[in-house]
């Protein structure tokens, strides 16, 4: 079968004797966790589509059908290419259970006379299943290698730990090869000692901080290998707040230490402007989608954004010059036809 799925279940491929391979994509409209969870956009595209596109661009599943007692998400299942068939009430809600939906499918799918030979279930909530590894899934079981293949991960959770000391020790556990201190802890001098003492390159945003508490924080981890980050922590940034002039204030307090900004705003044109102000680095967040709900996505960058962003700093690189004015080469043939005075 296919890619994880929430709380760890990705997906399964189970065998009959003959008959089509048929992927079944249990997409149910409510959730307990987050609402409507199945038409969520990841990079613009629905989790259902995303799902669906991935089940029919398999080169060895026959049909893809959508399980779901929703219009809408019936609606786009249609448009991505899925067949739909519509569930009950008794197997809609909270207890309801994916081996029901598949069964309930599978019943359906008998009444209008389709064999089906080789099961293949899907997690909508995976989205970014591999074609590839569906084929190589469905390809074990049709050979005879297997009678089911499941696909999952040990842990869907985040591993978190406290701040402070304790998480420069887990860091170094890790053997990061840098530190980033968040603009909330750069009043946190004792996190800043212990960082300090790792004696690898550590970056330090700014937001939300005075100079003297920047000038604190830059005496307690010295000026080697430390970079600032001009930042202002307002999600999204509004450009009134960009204030990105401190990036020549702190590269005039700071003479030896590079300084970079990390920017929270909409669009590209204020991170853009801050390298033009001689910006040595570049910070910001990403998201597979900016219309995701929570602060962070709409002040982040998707990956065309981002890769834009970098396109368009290597423009500016070669812009700047060397601030001596010269005569170019690409002028001299203009010069030639349109100066009528030579001095």
């Amino acid at each position: 079968m296919s890619g994880g799925g929430a709380r760890g279940g990705g997906g399964q491929v189970r065998t009959r004797p003959h008959g089509e391979t048929v992927a079944v994509i249990p997409a149910r409209g409510g959730s307990r966790g987050v609402p409507r969870k199945n038409l969520r956009r990841v990079g613009g595209i629905p989790l259902v589509a995303r799902a669906i596109t991935s089940a029919r661009q398999s080169q060895r599943i026959d049909r893809v059908v959508v399980s779901t007692d929703d219009d809408e998400i019936a609606a786009v299942a249609r448009e991505w290419g899925a067949e739909v068939v519509m569930r009950p009430e008794s197997l809609s809600g909270d207890t309801a259970s994916s081996e029901s939906a598949l069964e309930h499918a599978l019943e359906q799918l008998s009444a209008q006379g389709v064999p089906v030979g080789v099961l293949v279930f899907i997690q909508a909530t995976s989205p970014f299943i591999d074609p590839g590894d569906l084929d190589a899934a469905v390809g074990r079981v049709g050979d005879g290698e297997s009678d089911c293949v499941f696909s999952a991960v040990e842990s869907w959770g985040f591993l978190w730990r406290g701040g402070g000391v304790p998480a420069v020790e887990f860091l170094e556990e890790l053997n990061v090869v840098a530190h980033k201190v968040a603009s909330a802890s750069v009043t946190d001098l004792e996190l800043l000692s212990a960082l300090a003492a790792t004696g690898k390159p550590i970056i330090l945003s700014t937001g939300m901080s005075t100079m003297e508490q920047i000038d604190a924080a830059v005496r307690t981890l010295g000026t080697d290998d430390l970079i600032l980050m001009h930042a202002t922590s307002t999600y999204p940034l509004p450009p009134e707040e960009a204030n990105i002039r401190m990036v020549q204030t702190l590269k005039a307090a700071y003479p030896e230490v590079p300084v970079g900004y990390s920017g929270h705003e909409r669009g590209l044109q204020i991170s853009l402007a801050a390298v033009a102000l001689g910006a040595t680095a570049a910070e910001r967040h990403i998201t597979l989608d900016r219309a995701m709900w929570g602060s962070d996505h709409a002040a982040s960058l998707e990956p065309t954004g981002l890769e834009h962003l970098v396109r368009d700093i290597r423009v500016i690189e070669q812009a700047m010059g060397t601030g001596v004015k010269q005569v170019f080469p690409g002028e001299l043939a203009p010069m030639a036809k349109l100066r009528r005075v030579s001095a």
